[in-house]
């Protein structure tokens, strides 16, 4: 039901085409089109193709992002439906991966569906489901929930592969938007709602 809360809510956006940005990171980037030039993305400034003074000082590295986009072009080639497809399922996949985080952490049936749902129809989200060159954002929180999934989980039983597998995502949300710099924050914040206990 979360799923098709999410689909319903950004379906008015399937008739869009490219825009702004997406000209630059997604239609004229060979980048992402062409495999022998995969290796690139490890590399690539994110806004590497785009030449103007402005976005030439801006040096953004999202790899998981310009990966996400060529895996898109390989299914959809330059069918602004399929990437915007892409975009409506991970926002619905993070609002699963946010009710198994809060149910985890919290044992709240109740609080994990509300606090979904809240989150689902956030209107702050609809730039980064309608805009596709701004799916770095729900990228990183894909990658950071599943983050702090398993930092919840190694508090419970404390077996280490739940720890290496918080650290791995940490590292993809980094890799997807900078912003998930904040995590440390976030994991002190998990740890001290698991345990009770600020050491």
């Amino acid at each position: 039901l979360l799923s098709l809360l999410g689909i319903v809510l950004y379906a008015n956006s399937f008739h869009s085409g490219f825009q702004f940005d997406d000209y630059k990171i997604i239609v004229e980037n060979p980048v992402i089109k062409q495999p022998a030039l995969y290796p690139r993305i490890l590399t690539e400034n994110f806004l590497g193709s785009i030449k103007g003074k402005k976005e030439s000082r801006l040096q953004y590295h999202r790899p998981v992002t310009l990966f996400s986009f060529a895996i898109d072009y390989r299914l959809w080639k330059l069918n602004p439906w399929g990437y915007r497809l892409t975009n409506i399922l991970i926002h619905s996949l993070n609002c699963l991966l946010l009710y198994l985080f809060i149910l985890g952490l919290f044992k709240d049936s109740q609080l994990a569906l509300l606090s979904c749902v809240f989150f689902c129809i956030l209107p702050t989200h609809e730039w980064d489901v309608s805009y596709i060159s701004a799916r770095s954002g729900l990228l990183y929180s894909f990658c950071m929930l599943l983050s702090l999934i398993f930092v919840t989980k190694f508090l419970q039983n404390k077996k280490r592969q739940k720890y290496f597998l918080a650290l791995l995502f940490f590292i993809l949300s980094l890799f997807s938007r900078e912003i998930s710099v904040i995590y440390p924050s976030l994991v002190f914040l998990v740890c001290y709602a698991s345990l009770r206990n600020w050491k």
